[in-house]
Parts: C-alpha cells; structure tokens; sequence
C-alpha cells in the first residue's frame, strides 16, 4: 500500500505531493488509531466471553455436585466449555469445579 502512495506521489507533482503526503500522514494516523480501538474492544470481548464461559462452568457443575452424579453428555459439555474456558486463560478457580466433577458418579443421558 506504501508503494502504490509513492508512486501516485511521484506522478502528482511536487506541490501536490506536499499535499498527498500529509493525507496520507492522517490517514495513516486515522488506521492505527482505529487497529488500537480493535484491539481494545477485543480484549473486552474476550473477557466478556471468559466471564459468561466461568459463569456456565459454574452454574452446571454446582447442580452435578449438589445431585451427587453427572451425566455422559454435560460432562462432555463442561469438558468443552472447560478447554474453551482455559485456552482463554482461565483461572484455577473453576479447575477446582472440573476436578469435583470428575469425582462424581457418571450415569448415562
């Protein structure tokens, strides 16, 4: 992209180079601010998403250990949520949960 705005300077003349370069400076400015803006919002919706995933976790693994047994199909769905939960940089807290739950008696559906 730099190239193609050189080159488009270079054909424009000097005075209108001078001018194009400083469109150029803001618009440039402009991108960077927006990636940073991205990036920021990402971060927040990441830890949105880790919250709603320990908030999950939490809820179905409390009600599997307050009945005493966990099902084949949420143990797979907490294990899912677990590895998701995790690769995001989840804490200890709900390892904790994970490791109750995989004491508990495993009944089919």
């Amino acid at each position: 992209m730099i190239d193609a705005i050189i080159s488009i300077m270079d054909s424009i003349g000097p005075t209108c180079s001078a001018v194009a370069a400083i469109v150029c400076c803001v618009a440039l400015k402009q991108a960077d601010a927006n990636t940073k803006l991205i990036k920021h919002m990402d971060a927040k919706l990441s830890a949105n998403d880790l919250a709603i995933l320990r908030s999950k976790i939490k809820e179905r693994a409390d009600r599997c250990i307050e009945r005493g047994y966990i099902t084949e199909e949420e143990l797979a769905e907490l294990d899912g949520l677990y590895d998701r939960y995790y690769s995001m940089g989840g804490n200890s807290f709900i390892r904790t949960l994970m490791d109750k739950i995989s004491k508990l008696e495993v009944k089919n559906g």
